[in-house]
């Protein structure tokens, strides 16, 4: 998809203090470039210093460094909230991983995280190959259980989160079984309050305090999103609901905001219409204005259309069509046409607007199923013009 070093060379070009190829190579001098990064609070100048000491580490042969300071890039570029920056930058090293590649240390354990980061969002780009996705999250879980530490959960819910981006719900249902194994929904589901129509339990939701497990959660929500199974799904996205982790700290705003999304169509085709509010409530705050995830706003554009609130649904999208397919990946994309389709069946729009909007998800779908091997998005996109 992406050259060797296409993503890394526009953020290095033009020289600067460093461009001319003069600048002094060696441990020292890497190690110094990490720590200004650090430092450095402009944005750009910050992630142009980590890739040139990922450069430089390179360049003498400091294969340590090299990866030390690609996996303190990662945590950089997932601060700044903008997955298009993350996978455009880095897969090209991840995808490529060699098997012996995961050193024992410190260093190792940074960079399985960090190949973490960079595989969770890769499945967003249709035009990564599947062989190379399945290739890089292999080598990634064959890692994992080398390094000892680390629970057997952690490599599912990836694998999980892989299956539900890649339509391949059978697998997910598998996967979830053997997640279950592991990791037993009752270990953190409310024990009380699981009913439809009673409001979030708050701090006494009867949590089992367990730790933080909102990424858990989502990927269970998500999977009975995709399956239909509104009451599941509700119960799994309570402990997101009642806002808070099992280990009482508030939870961040991408653990819930995607599962509080998936939850409206079930929630609405059920007729579970206060639930389905709170939902939509809570959410839409974490996702208006922010183009990283814009496809989650799709799915508040179609619920506001099922609710009749077709001009608030208008006035939400409008800004977010303005920034364009470059603003977030194909993945985001696609679901915001699928609720600008929705909002413009509600509300007419001109016959040119909407037929290029349709042709732009239709591209899109077809080059998600082409990958995927399957027709999920084609009928996501049929529901929307049908």
């Amino acid at each position: 998809m992406w050259g060797a070093n296409e993503g890394m060379n526009k953020h290095m070009q033009g020289g600067g203090a460093w461009g001319d190829g003069g600048a002094p190579l060696g441990r020292e001098s890497v190690e110094r470039l990490v720590e200004q990064a650090r430092e450095e609070v402009d944005r750009g100048r910050r992630l142009d210093l980590f890739l040139e000491a990922m450069r430089r580490a390179g360049r003498c042969g400091e294969v340590g460094l090299e990866r030390d300071a690609l996996s303190q890039a990662v945590l950089f570029s997932i601060g700044t909230g903008d997955p298009r920056e993350l996978v455009r930058l880095f897969w090209p090293e991840f995808s490529g991983l060699e098997e012996g590649v995961f050193q024992a240390g410190r260093q190792r354990d940074r960079y399985l995280w960090a190949a973490e980061r960079v595989l969770y969002f890769a499945p967003e780009y249709p035009e990564l190959p599947l062989e190379e996705l399945e290739r890089a999250l292999g080598i990634w879980l064959e890692a994992l259980r080398r390094a000892g530490g680390y629970e057997r959960k952690t490599g599912l819910r990836l694998q999980l989160h892989h299956s539900l981006r890649l339509g391949r719900l059978e697998k997910a249902g598998a996967l979830l079984r053997a997640l279950e194994a592991v990791e037993p929904e009752s270990d953190f589901v409310p024990r009380a309050g699981l009913l439809p129509g009673e409001e979030p339990g708050g701090r006494d939701g009867g949590l089992v305090d367990f730790g933080c497990q909102a990424y858990a959660n989502q990927v269970r929500v998500l999977y009975h999103c995709a399956r239909g199974d509104a009451i599941q799904a509700w119960r799994c996205a309570r402990y997101l609901v009642d806002g808070r982790s099992a280990c009482g700290l508030s939870l961040c705003a991408a653990a819930p905001r995607e599962a509080l999304a998936a939850l409206l169509e079930p929630l609405d085709r059920a007729g579970l219409n206060s639930e389905a509010d709170v939902a939509h409530r809570m959410g839409l705050p974490m996702v208006r204005g922010v183009a990283a995830v814009e496809g989650l706003l799709g799915h508040h554009l179609r619920h506001l259309v099922r609710r009749g609130a077709t001009e608030q649904a208008r006035d939400l999208l409008e800004p977010a069509l303005v920034s364009g397919p470059a603003a977030t990946t194909p993945f985001q994309r696609f679901h915001l046409l699928r609720g600008a389709l929705a909002v413009f069946r509600a509300v007419p729009a001109t016959a040119g607007r909407c037929a290029a909007l349709r042709e732009e998800a239709a591209g899109l779908a077809e080059r998600f199923d082409l990958r995927n091997g399957g027709d999920s998005f084609r009928q996501l996109l049929g529901e929307c013009v049908s």
